[in-house]
């Protein structure tokens, strides 16, 4: 599987969670591990989000 492929596969799978999953199917455990993972392999670069002050 290709990186784009799994990114591809697990925001599926957190817009299913999100969207979609009753309270009885919502896994915080799965999620959170599929958030991190998520982060592994695109990181939001946080030194590149700029704050204008006015």
């Amino acid at each position: 599987m290709t990186k784009d492929e799994e990114i591809r596969m697990i925001n599926e799978k957190l817009d299913f969670y999100v969207m979609e999953a009753s309270d009885e199917e919502f896994d915080t455990e799965e999620v959170r591990k599929l958030v991190k993972r998520l982060d592994e392999l695109d990181p939001i670069p946080y030194h590149t989000i700029a704050v204008e002050i006015g």
